[in-house]
């Protein structure tokens, strides 16, 4: 079972948190038709990019700081003008960022509030989807793998920009990563 649900009825998304306390994660939020980012991707592409992109709860808080269904992390929060004044915090023998937020204005409203989260998401998408840097990467052979516009979106998603480029140039990096980063990028590449 997925750690968050993903149910579709009558072309609606709804997402909902799997929580045992009523007041952690409300249950589904339904979307007003949602709207896919990218216009040249079918419905089924991107379902089977978000589905491939699932991470947590809405309510979750990942060991690195990532936040959400998506693991969306501070930095990426800022660039999207959801945080702002992001710095470094020490959190558990651990480096990690951290930042002001904006809107939602906490992160417990960011908790609540997955569609917002599918929002944030859907907007970094598309975001990265226009980089020429990233684009650039597109098709690339990777381990034997050409990797694909949807294989490169998701890498930037967990691994930002300059993450990017870092797990492109080196087998040692994806090798650190097998677990999070690579996977995930193995799991969405070849849908589009």
């Amino acid at each position: 079972m997925l750690p968050a649900v993903l149910a579709f009825a009558s072309g609606t998304l709804l997402l909902a948190g799997n929580s045992d306390k009523a007041d952690e994660a409300p249950g589904p939020e339904p979307s007003a038709d949602l709207e896919i980012p990218l216009p040249a991707l079918t419905r089924k592409q991107w379902l089977g990019f978000l589905k491939a992109a699932i991470c947590g709860k809405p309510n979750t808080i990942g060991p690195n700081y990532r936040l959400g269904t998506f693991g969306l992390s501070v930095r990426r929060l800022c660039d999207l003008g959801v945080m702002e004044d992001p710095q470094v915090l020490v959190f558990g023998n651990q480096q990690v960022w951290d930042a002001k937020w904006l809107n939602p204005k906490n992160l417990q409203d960011f908790q609540r509030r997955p569609m917002v989260q599918y929002d944030l998401f859907a907007r970094s998408v598309k975001d990265y989807a226009e980089n020429d840097q990233l684009r650039a990467n597109v098709d690339r052979n990777i381990d034997g793998q050409v990797i694909t516009l949807s294989g490169v979106l998701m890498l930037a998603q967990r691994a930002g920009l300059a993450g990017m480029e870092r797990w492109i140039g080196s087998p040692k990096v994806r090798e650190r990563f097998k677990d999070n980063t690579t996977a995930f990028v193995k799991r969405a590449n070849g849908i589009f």
